[in-house]
């Protein structure tokens, strides 16, 4: 039975007032990052522009341990994987439907083996990156193709469904409070560091 001001959808139980949408209806734009060889364009680090990938992408977060810089000239040339604030990205291969959103001191930054997600102005990225990152990972899961090196393609990750809370408002507040929950988390395991040590 399902509780009072909820109902039963594709994507499960949810408010009577979210709806259920596809990705792509969301989205300006939902394309891959750069998929090649690019070694001969790497520069030092520092220099060029920041070149993210997989492994460089965290729940709800980033890590630059090991990040790589190309060229202004391969930029240039491949400004259909340029980053924006906001940008959602989940990794493509490897630790698939890892997700994160852009921070605006990234922006400009290129990519690869990523699936930028680029939603349209009422719609609060955060959300959909915490989704992805919880109960959103299993829809993920149910796209994934190969054999030997798993990996979701964009035109199946545009088809999933996913749940949409009514206002930009609304999704902006459950970001908030996801993003205090996992601060609080994150200082406990801290303080158990600490108290073991």
């Amino acid at each position: 039975m399902v509780k009072q001001g909820y109902k039963q959808t594709e994507v499960g139980t949810i408010p009577v007032d979210w709806q259920v949408s596809t990705m792509e209806s969301i989205t300006s734009l939902m394309t891959n990052g750069f998929v090649g060889t690019i070694k001969s364009e790497y520069v030092p680090s520092g220099t060029g522009v920041l070149y993210l990938q997989g492994f460089n992408i965290k729940e709800n977060g980033f890590d630059l341990t090991g990040v790589t810089y190309v060229s202004d000239s391969f930029h240039k040339k491949h400004l259909k994987s340029e980053l924006k604030e906001n940008d959602l990205l989940t990794v493509q291969t490897g630790d698939i439907g890892v997700t994160s959103c852009l921070p605006k001191r990234f922006e400009g930054a290129n990519c690869q083996a990523l699936i930028i997600s680029r939603f349209y102005d009422k719609y609060d990225s955060r959300f959909w990156s915490y989704y992805f990152n919880s109960i959103g990972r299993k829809t993920l899961k149910l796209i994934e193709t190969g054999t030997t090196m798993k990996h979701i393609n964009v035109g199946d990750m545009k088809g999933i469904l996913v749940p949409v809370p009514k206002t930009k408002d609304e999704q902006k507040r459950i970001a908030e409070t996801l993003s205090d929950v996992d601060s609080m988390i994150s200082t406990l395991e801290k303080l158990i560091a600490k108290k073991k040590a």
